[in-house]
């Protein structure tokens, strides 16, 4: 056969191959941010309608704060010896319903998490105690409240009410790191391997007081990373910064630590040194005041020894602490990295489905292979991000110290607050540390990438292979929700 003959073949290859590449390129060529928005709108979609009301980690407890706060009431209320709120009976029976049928053997049925409560008297209110939920101040809960604020206004009955909290809270969550994906000149691809994870997507699916930290903590970085690399941005990126550290510092009082970032900002974006250096000591100061005066307002919650269980004594906790320091320090270690850190911990990290699920349907943890690839994902982002000649190693590796030290002390303060207010007085071990609570520090090291767009070359700025690594643990998550509830 001639060449001729074969021409019209070949040609149609090529035309083939060339729109492959052109496909290839154009991929290549989307922005994190517009990744993010790709893979997270119609994932958080999914969730919030998927996963049963009450499945989500403690939701019953954080929808009922959420309630109380959609009516104007910020400080929880005591009752006898209990704190928590007047909130909606037939709410409380909507969800401990739920609560109790995915605790059974069997499948759970979708259409059921639109029906009221037989027999409900939408007007009906009581006194129901949520001392976890409680010390959580306003700020955490500001999507979720306003969403079903709304729906109060309209008189949304219950199923329909908790549906519009869920999405008001994933909408701002989408809103809040597409902004601060935006914002970041690097270190973008740590961003968004961070706000992609299954349990970030999760959380900001549910009510969770977990939403609003994430977003936050993900936003005071990307402003900082702004504040270092774009002189002209300086001023407002400082502002957004600092605003972000004092909200994350009412979200959970612990996150305060982080607000130390900021003094990572060049002191030039004032007309003098000195002066930078006051704002931004300042704005320190301030989430740190702000932290402590949430922590005095509800204090009576968060040190009310009969609140807790037996056995349980924050104020005697905090004393044992402080006389037996090397103890603690090694339980601390334990429970992070030894032989008595939980299934919850760095699985967690990674993702979590289910509430007491009926244990036949399986486990809530992803399974090792996942949890190993998602943190080789998450290295793999830091590596291209720092990627620095090996004269500027040792620099580079002095930058990302301090940053590396926030992370222990703030890691260190969560497990202490969860210790006291959650561990017999000078328990030896403890179980209860759930790896969600790091995702707020994920990003912290990306602060100190360095100070060139994406990380100084213009071929590590891709996002394709991330978005396409977080798509696979993202399809893991839908089967995980899908079998989970739906199947087994």
């Amino acid at each position: 056969m001639s060449d001729a003959a074969l021409q019209p073949g070949v040609s149609s290859l090529h035309a083939r191959e060339a729109v492959g590449w052109n496909l290839l390129r154009a991929l290549d060529s989307v922005s994190a941010a517009t990744w993010f928005l790709v893979l997270a709108t119609p994932i958080c979609l999914f969730l919030a309608f998927a996963i049963p009301p009450a499945q989500g980690l403690d939701e019953r407890n954080h929808f009922l704060r959420v309630y109380q706060v959609s009516g104007g009431t910020i400080l929880p209320e005591y009752s006898g010896k209990h704190v928590g709120g007047i909130v909606p009976s037939c709410g409380v029976a909507y969800l401990d319903h739920l609560s109790s049928v995915a605790g059974q053997p069997g499948a759970l049925q979708w259409r059921t998490f639109f029906q009221q409560p037989a027999g409900c008297d939408p007007s009906a209110t009581r006194f129901v105690a949520f001392e976890n939920t409680a010390v959580y101040s306003p700020v955490s809960y500001v999507p979720l409240a306003l969403g079903v604020g709304v729906a109060r206004l309209a008189h949304a009955p219950v199923p329909l009410l908790f549906s519009i909290g869920r999405l008001f809270g994933a909408f701002a969550y989408i809103g809040l790191v597409y902004l601060a994906l935006r914002v970041a000149t690097s270190g973008r691809n740590v961003l968004l391997v961070v706000a992609l994870m299954p349990m970030a997507l999760t959380s900001a699916s549910e009510y969770s007081a977990d939403t609003m930290t994430l977003a936050l903590a993900l936003l005071l970085v990307a402003g900082i990373i702004r504040c270092r690399q774009d002189p002209g941005a300086a001023r407002w990126a400082f502002a957004l910064a600092g605003g972000a550290a004092i909200a994350l510092a009412l979200t959970k009082s612990t996150y305060a630590v982080l607000a130390v970032a900021l003094l990572a900002v060049p002191s030039s974006f004032l007309a003098s040194r000195a002066a930078s250096m006051a704002v931004k000591v300042g704005v320190v100061a301030a989430a740190g005041l702000a932290a402590l005066w949430w922590t005095h307002l509800v204090g009576y919650v968060a040190l009310a020894a009969y609140s807790y269980p037996a056995g349980v004594d924050p104020s005697a906790q905090i004393h044992y602490i402080l006389a037996h320091p090397l103890s603690y320090a090694k339980l601390v270690w334990m429970t992070l990295v030894g032989s008595t850190t939980s299934d919850g911990t760095w699985p967690g990290f990674v993702s979590w489905v289910g509430f007491y699920r009926n244990l036949g349907a399986g486990s809530p943890e992803p399974p090792v292979p996942v949890v190993i690839f998602a943190f080789v994902v998450l290295v793999q982002a830091y590596r291209d991000a720092v990627v620095t000649p090996a004269a500027g190693r040792l620099r580079a590796a002095a930058a990302l110290a301090w940053p590396a030290a926030l992370i222990v002390v703030n890691s260190v303060l969560i497990m202490t607050a969860l210790y006291v207010t959650d561990a017999t007085v000078g328990a030896t071990e403890y179980w209860r540390l759930h790896g969600r609570y790091f995702l707020p520090l994920a990003a912290m090291p990306a602060i100190a990438v360095p100070r060139t767009p994406d990380g100084g070359g213009k071929a590590r700025s891709s996002s394709l292979a991330y978005a396409a690594c977080m798509s696979a643990l993202l399809a893991f998550l839908v089967a995980k929700v899908v079998l989970f509830f739906y199947v087994f």
